[in-house]
């Protein structure tokens, strides 16, 4: 039938964002595919952190603001790790996009690097979080989706934290989850450079 050209232009967007969709989830079964069959090649190298966070967050950062989300940076200082920075990479931009995507409308975002020992730690924490305790042990497990009234949107599968833990193990890495008083928190903990 005929349409509108507003009514084409919103179906055009509409089907550009489900392909994006599609693609992320393709990108992240393939990724952790790949991760689990040793097939990612890990390239170690001094990293500073610092700068590839903002670089991770700059694709987000629209979307945070139009929901009026505030974000607070908290870099320490001395936070140079030996890693990949590509692989890294891929599990910061998946960590944020969880906090982005799960922060209520007007809620906090906080984005803290530290050293500690032989470590560099992230910790990324959002706010508006329903899980539980419990249902935090379970964010890392392949397929699982904690938030019931985002389960019909088909924004999330279940594979982000999933591959950001593989990876991370890959990278000799440590990543936990836990939910405190409706925040969400993650801590990833990666070796530090001795440069």
């Amino acid at each position: 039938r005929e349409r509108a050209p507003a009514e084409y232009r919103q179906v055009l967007h509409d089907s550009l964002q489900i392909t994006g969709q599609m693609q992320a989830v393709m990108s992240n079964l393939l990724a952790l595919a790949r991760a689990e069959a040793g097939q990612l090649t890990i390239n170690v190298q001094h990293v500073d952190v610092v700068p590839l966070l903002r670089t991770a967050w700059s694709p987000l950062a629209e979307s945070a603001a139009d929901r009026g989300v505030q974000v607070r940076w908290e870099a320490g200082s001395n936070c140079c790790a030996m890693t990949d920075p590509g692989q890294l990479l891929l599990v910061i931009a998946n960590l944020f996009g969880n906090a982005v995507n799960y922060v209520n409308a007007g809620g906090d975002i906080r984005i803290e690097t530290s050293r500690q020992n032989d470590r560099v730690c992230i910790t990324v924490s959002n706010t508006g979080c329903t899980l539980t305790a419990e249902q935090a042990g379970h964010v890392f497990d392949r397929l699982w989706r904690g938030d019931e009234s985002r389960m019909g949107t088909q924004l999330h599968c279940g594979l982000g934290l999933s591959l950001a833990r593989r990876i991370t193990e890959l990278l000799d890495g440590t990543i936990e989850a836990h939910v405190d008083d409706g925040v969400f928190t993650i801590r990833l903990c990666i070796p530090a450079s001795h440069l």
